[in-house]
């Protein structure tokens, strides 16, 4: 198991060598990014991402035709790629974003994807105006 570990970073050969799994947990590391080669695992169907220390959202991993889960709790993201994310919705399933300081913006753009339907989403906080950053 890689979760609560420590880990602040994975070798770009890890991707290689575990190209055929479907379920990646890292959860409660210190990763801050996911380097590119993570796309090599063609097979990955669940990415949980949360507890880590990402600043921004992993949108490469929205490309992998086959992922249905992603869970990036608890993390410090502001912006998702809304473009990116309605284009993944012919396999994504779920997207957990709870606890994660995403911006007004943001917020109300991903409450607007989650209306149209296609997938589920957890959104961090209420939309009290101290929970959100304050980039608009």
């Amino acid at each position: 198991m890689l979760e609560q570990n420590q880990i602040a970073r994975l070798p770009a050969k890890f991707f290689f060598n575990f190209q055929h799994l479907t379920v990646l947990n890292l959860r409660s590391n210190r990763i801050t990014a996911l380097p590119d080669e993570v796309c090599r695992m063609s097979e990955l169907r669940v990415l949980d991402i949360s507890g880590n220390r990402f600043q921004t959202f992993p949108s490469f991993i929205l490309n992998n035709s086959k992922i249905q889960t992603v869970i990036v709790q608890d993390n410090q993201i502001i912006e998702v790629d809304t473009d990116l994310l309605k284009g993944a919705s012919l396999s994504l399933k779920e997207l957990n974003l709870c606890e994660n300081p995403l911006s007004r913006h943001c917020h109300s753009q991903l409450e607007y994807i989650r209306e149209e339907g296609g997938f589920t989403f957890c959104l961090a906080y209420s939309p009290a105006e101290d929970n959100f950053a304050d980039i608009d």
